[in-house]
């Protein structure tokens, strides 16, 4: 979480408690008042009506029992008012987190572009189902700091958080058909040039050879984390130029045979990696099936060249 956010959150907590201790106090003043006002009351009438009682001595009960019932009826209209007030003051606090809250999201697994404020400002309307505001209050407090607990972010930083996320889950594959890629074309290499030191020219089927020497003069390599200009041909080719290379029948027998054994199951190997190799060299995620295959096929081809 960062400062800002975290110093934020503190703020309101702190306002909260402010609040609170307002509450607290004016209930503790709450006779106190109603004492305070029913003395004004009792002044102002028994000045106005000090003559009449005088005269009329019946007056004076009268007086004192009206009296009572309309300072009674003043002094709960007054408590009412004073907690309405600290009810509209709370409602603009929760207001204010509310619109904070609007501007922040949970870091989490399945977080998207419209980041997922919704369920922070969720646990926060709960609030609302209190009617005294020192219920409210306390609630919110403890929302708060329950909310911060979470790992939480300004939305302004989801694209970042997105793109180095959808990065590092590329990074996974990259590696592994990296691997792959290095350790096939390395035993292409070896393996041929064991019959033949021209091995490009007399055991590589003619129409890759074409190919990769046209992807070579547009610079169009097939594995893209090879930067060099001067490149050997080998880099040029793909899953589809492997699988001739290696299943010619003359390349089989006499230098693969023994590495792979099942000429069929090293082609249909090779050929269902070729649009997972596509994805990764034009950076698509893959899906959670395509990472498991690329997982499972590339273990078992690089297993093969490391017995």
């Amino acid at each position: 979480m960062s400062e800002g956010i975290k110093r934020r959150i503190g703020q309101f907590i702190h306002e909260g408690e402010g609040l609170a201790n307002e509450v607290n106090a004016f209930s503790k003043r709450r006779k106190g008042v109603g004492e305070e006002l029913a003395r004004d009351l009792w002044s102002t009438v028994a000045g106005e009506v000090a003559d009449y009682i005088t005269e009329i001595p019946r007056t004076r009960s009268l007086v004192r029992k009206y009296s009572k019932k309309y300072l009674a009826a003043q002094r709960q209209e007054q408590l009412k008012s004073i907690e309405k007030a600290f009810l509209t003051k709370c409602d603009a606090w929760l207001e204010s987190i509310k619109n904070f809250l609007w501007t922040i999201s949970m870091k989490r697994a399945n977080l998207t572009a419209q980041g997922n404020s919704h369920l922070l400002v969720k646990k926060l309307d709960r609030v609302y189902g209190y009617a005294k505001p020192e219920t409210r209050i306390r609630h919110t407090i403890s929302t708060l700091r329950r909310i911060m607990t979470y790992p939480l972010i300004y939305n302004t930083e989801i694209p970042h958080i997105l793109q180095n996320e959808r990065l590092r889950r590329l990074e996974e594959p990259y590696k592994i058909l990296q691997k792959l890629e290095t350790k096939l074309r390395k035993c292409i290499q070896t393996q041929l040039k064991t019959i033949s030191t021209n091995w490009w020219k007399e055991r590589v089927p003619k129409d890759v050879q074409e190919k990769a020497e046209h992807r070579k003069t547009k610079n169009e390599k097939q594995w893209p984390w090879y930067t060099s200009k001067d490149l050997p041909l080998i880099f040029y080719v793909d899953f589809t130029d492997y699988v001739k290379i290696i299943t010619r029948r003359d390349n089989w027998k006499q230098a693969f045979k023994e590495i792979f054994k099942d000429r069929e199951a090293i082609s249909v190997k090779l050929k269902e990696l070729e649009p997972i190799r596509n994805s990764i060299a034009h950076f698509r995620e893959l899906s959670r099936q395509e990472l498991d295959k690329l997982k499972l096929l590339s273990g078992e081809i690089i297993s093969c060249i490391s017995t």
